[in-house]
């Protein structure tokens, strides 16, 4: 257990490290582990863009070099209900939840973001999540037909 504020400096440098853990590092999984879990139980961490920021840190984590979707998902989630105020952290997450094919819960989280006052929460940002809600569900249906055509033959 950290015995002193984690900073934004700190919360900066393990970003780089999850970042540079999905191409050039090597940094043992555990100690990775070790380090998130202690930055995340440290009652010292301050401000709701620390929490949001460390979330989305390990959610990218979780997802880039893990491969583990539920636990990216549940970590956006929690930095969307650190901070509901950054646009950023909404779209983050109705992005993720298209890509895991969640298209009801993305567009639950979508009808949210509209509805809270954001900071940089536009109508295009809206309009985008929208389309690409739709245009991937739509795909996923036509890769349905053309792969039930394709067993039919």
């Amino acid at each position: 257990k950290l015995g002193y504020p984690v900073s934004s400096a700190d919360v900066t440098a393990l970003h780089a490290l999850a970042l540079c853990q999905e191409t050039a590092c090597n940094t043992p999984p555990e100690t990775m582990e070790t380090i998130f879990q202690t930055t995340l139980n440290n009652n010292l961490l301050r401000g709701p863009n620390s929490w949001a920021n460390i979330y989305t840190s390990y959610g990218q984590y979780q997802i880039n070099v893990k491969q583990h979707y539920n636990a990216g998902v549940h970590y956006f989630t929690k930095a969307v209900e650190a901070n509901p105020r950054e646009a950023q952290y909404w779209i983050n997450l109705i992005k993720l939840l298209i890509e895991v094919q969640a298209y009801e819960a993305a567009e639950d989280w979508l009808e949210r973001f509209q509805e809270a006052n954001t900071h940089g929460g536009t109508e295009r940002d809206f309009t985008t999540m929208r389309r690409a809600i739709d245009e991937a569900r739509s795909s996923r249906a036509q890769t349905a037909i053309t792969s039930t055509n394709n067993t039919s033959k």
